[in-house]
């Protein structure tokens, strides 16, 4: 079972930042409870390198992004 990602609407790329923001919570949240691992298989069954890069983008994106860093 995904983490809250039941929809596959929330896959596609209307819904990139929203998606990319889950990822780097769930990360925050769980990374004490479970491998990054376990987490990259529940999040959307990617492995962990498409995490790492998430977080990678996320971070410039919320540096040049404003209203994205409020929201987070």
């Amino acid at each position: 079972m995904y983490l809250g990602m039941e929809n596959t609407v929330f896959l596609s790329g209307r819904w990139r930042e929203a998606r990319s923001v889950f990822m780097e919570v769930s990360c925050l949240y769980l990374s004490r409870k479970m491998s990054r691992a376990v987490i990259a298989e529940k999040v959307g069954g990617v492995r962990v390198s498409p995490l790492h890069r998430n977080r990678k983008r996320l971070g410039a994106k919320m540096g040049k992004d404003a209203s994205l860093r409020k929201k987070f």
